[in-house]
């Protein structure tokens, strides 16, 4: 089953993915959602604290820690979703994919 990791790096994303994490849990579909329910886009390396996360993966035995975000997930997932916005904290994880270091293709 595929494993997915979501980003929500603002109130108004939050409000656009929170339904597909709904439905993720709902499936049972293993997921992170690391998310920011302000309005102030912040970068999450730089202020984690203003973060918070969700997740229904039982374990945290094999975790990547994503060097650009400044954390580690409990998987490496296969699927990554956020909105897409052309601001920085966006742009830095599609640098990691293209970069083959979540090793998803594009």
């Amino acid at each position: 089953m595929n494993k997915v990791f979501i980003l929500s790096t603002d109130n108004r994303s939050f409000q656009d993915l929170i339904n597909v994490v709904l439905e993720l849990k709902r499936r049972n579909v293993p997921y992170f959602f690391l998310y920011n329910t302000t309005d102030e886009k912040n970068y999450p390396r730089n202020i984690i604290e203003k973060y918070a996360y969700d997740t229904n993966f039982p374990s945290q035995d094999d975790q990547l820690f994503l060097n650009t975000l400044g954390f580690s997930l409990p998987f490496k997932p296969d699927i990554f979703l956020m909105t897409n916005e052309n601001w920085e904290p966006e742009k830095i994880p599609e640098e990691e994919k293209l970069d083959g270091f979540l090793n998803i293709p594009t």
